[in-house]
């Protein structure tokens, strides 16, 4: 991984996270309309006792639905699951860093705040941001070769 795709993840870690949260309550939505029953009871029949076709047709529809609404189930599932795992790649990475590191990569990546407000912020020369932010990228890098060469051996 390079470290432009890195800052890459940095910047993307808060829409990813608000991504994720929107999918749980778009699934929760889902779940909880599902297919309602259908009440027969009123329905006229034949002397045959066939059902007669409008329901006939309602009740497929139904079926085609909740098919429909399981296979977007699983998608939505599938993506919060993607988001979770860059999430949690991310907080990995930052907890390994030194704390004016990982300070300097969040206000820098996360919160989009510019060198001069983090110089103000942390009482810190431009030079030694830049120092600390690069050696923070490193060591991201760093983490995540370490996370893939444990993906590839499990």
């Amino acid at each position: 991984m390079t470290i432009e795709q890195i800052e890459k993840m940095l910047r993307e870690y808060e829409d990813n996270k608000r991504c994720k949260n929107i999918l749980e309550i778009e699934l929760e939505c889902i779940e909880e309309t599902g297919v309602s029953a259908i009440d027969y009871s009123l329905e006229k029949v034949s002397d045959t006792y066939k059902i007669n076709r409008p329901v006939e047709n309602g009740a497929i529809k139904n079926i085609k639905n909740a098919e429909r609404n399981k296979r977007i189930q699983e998608e939505i599932k599938m993506n919060i699951k993607l988001l979770d795992s860059r999430i949690k790649i991310i907080d990995e990475a930052l907890k390994r860093l030194k704390e004016d590191e990982r300070k300097i990569i969040e206000k820098y990546y996360i919160e989009n705040k510019t060198y001069d407000m983090i110089k103000r912020e942390m009482y810190l020369s431009l030079k030694q941001i830049r120092n600390r932010r690069r050696s923070a990228l490193e060591k991201i890098k760093n983490t995540f070769e370490m996370l893939e060469r444990n993906k590839k051996v499990k």
